[in-house]
């Protein structure tokens, strides 16, 4: 299963000028309006962590042919998942990954 993308996700945050960022597969929309959408991050996720002082965050949706972003973000590994990748950002400043197919850049409404 691991090896299946689809549904695939990665969060990021910004803080002091510095990006953090995981992959998720639990994400849905809540509302049409306000518009409003669910991620879950696990409560030790690190991201999560910086997500909770920021309160911004990007959504980036993967396609099936990112398999290798997705095991990049889903890695537990410490070197620096940002390097090399194009990325942008919107409003909030967030970092989006310049490669996905679709994003959203958010404001925490509740944890």
């Amino acid at each position: 299963m691991g090896g299946f993308p689809s549904g695939v996700t990665v969060v990021t945050t910004q803080i002091e000028g510095r990006a953090a960022g995981t992959a998720v597969n639990a994400f849905t929309s809540v509302s049409m309006a306000p518009s409003l959408l669910l991620v879950c991050l696990t409560q030790d996720s690190r991201t999560l962590a910086e997500i909770r002082k920021t309160r911004i965050f990007g959504v980036s949706i993967l396609a099936e042919h990112h398999v290798d972003l997705a095991m990049r973000f889903a890695s537990k590994a410490g070197d620096d998942r940002f390097a090399g990748l194009s990325l942008t950002s919107a409003v909030t400043g967030a970092p989006l990954l310049g490669d996905a197919v679709a994003w959203f850049d958010c404001e925490v409404d509740s944890l």
